[in-house]
């Protein structure tokens, strides 16, 4: 605002109130039975993601198994725990939050030690607010909110039963795009 000589900075994000913006129009995601979602991968979608032996454990990794399990599919059903940015009618405009486990709301989909790379592990982990549990679901991709050039992948590009799912450089292809069936 040069006319009252406000001066806008970019400088690296804090936790400070001078970096906290009111979003219009933002809407937060509550937990209800209306969006309680399973996630499939768009290679496989006889699959879904879920713990792996169906636990629910801190550093359990996250990886597919078929979607019909002898579980009931309850370690595979999970709620979005965010704001929709709804900036425009755009239905591609992200989503920003936690991935949390349905059965356990205290459970967070986790980047194992914060680390973008490729290869990086993804795992449950005790939901805290922190920047390895913060993702965008944004164009059929799940991304990492502090790096969004990394998206949520497959270990196999095919999408097999037991696959893990692991970080890696996000390419528009079938391995990192996902179906959110509510």
């Amino acid at each position: 605002d040069a006319e009252n000589d406000n001066v806008t900075i970019i400088e690296d994000c804090k936790n400070v109130s001078t970096q906290r913006w009111n979003v219009s129009g933002a809407t937060t995601v509550e937990l209800s039975e209306s969006n309680v979602m399973t996630i499939r991968p768009m290679a496989n979608q006889n699959l879904c993601i879920g713990n792996a032996g169906g636990q629910i454990v801190n550093g359990n990794r996250i990886q597919l198994s078929g979607c019909s399990g002898t579980d009931g599919n309850d370690s595979q059903k999970w709620f979005f725990d965010g704001v929709a940015i709804r900036l425009s009618a755009n239905p591609d405009d992200p989503y920003f939050g936690q991935i949390r486990h349905a059965r356990d709301t205290d459970r967070c989909i986790n980047l194992k030690n914060g680390t973008a790379s490729n290869g990086a592990n993804i795992q449950s982990q005790l939901c805290n607010d922190g920047s390895a549990q913060k993702w965008i679901i944004q164009n059929e991709q799940i991304k990492l909110a502090k790096d969004m050039g990394y998206c949520l992948a497959l270990s196999s590009k095919e999408a097999k039963e037991n696959d893990h799912a692991h970080l890696w450089k996000c390419e528009d292809q079938t391995y990192q795009k996902w179906i959110f069936d509510v």
